[in-house]
């Protein structure tokens, strides 16, 4: 997207953003906010659902954001970040609200990534993200990106229910 697809001139887009990545910085930082919301609005209507379908719907409200979202899911998770990205501190505190959002029922989030299962149950959510954003899965149409989306939330879910 460029200025003129918003409607503003170069030059308004120089005044509000200095250099390139002043304005990769501020896209960054708004897709993270964008997806914080997402999840919250999925707490908040999960909130008095049981622990599998509270970490089923936040999973599905993760990773319909990165479908919807894919650009902006390349740039917040991309790796490395890009040099004009919000410090590391920046991730690392939105980084700890995920697995914890998935983390309904399972032990609290302990600093110690291996050992959280809420992380793993985010890291294995995140590989599927950036398969349909921007891996060999990305062309798929929105409605196979759904049907795998909950292929993959239910065989979490029957998983978690065993342990």
């Amino acid at each position: 997207m460029c200025s003129s697809d918003l409607g503003v001139s170069r030059a308004a887009v120089a005044r509000q953003y200095p250099t390139r990545d002043a304005l990769v910085r501020a896209i960054a930082e708004r897709a993270i906010e964008s997806l914080g919301v997402q999840l919250m609005r999925a707490s908040k209507k999960l909130k008095t659902a049981e622990a599998v379908e509270r970490g089923t719907g936040m999973g599905r409200a993760y990773l319909s954001w990165a479908r919807d979202n894919p650009h902006e899911y390349a740039l917040v998770f991309s790796t490395p970040p890009p040099e004009s990205a919000p410090p590391r501190s920046f991730y690392e505190e939105s980084g700890q609200a995920v697995p914890l959002a998935f983390g309904a029922g399972l032990p609290q989030w302990t600093g110690d990534a291996a050992a959280n299962p809420a992380f793993t149950v985010w890291a294995l959510l995140h590989g599927l993200a950036t398969l349909l954003t921007s891996g060999p899965l990305a062309d798929l149409n929105n409605e196979s990106k759904d049907r795998l989306i909950q292929a993959t939330l239910e065989r979490l879910s029957e998983f978690t229910n065993r342990s």
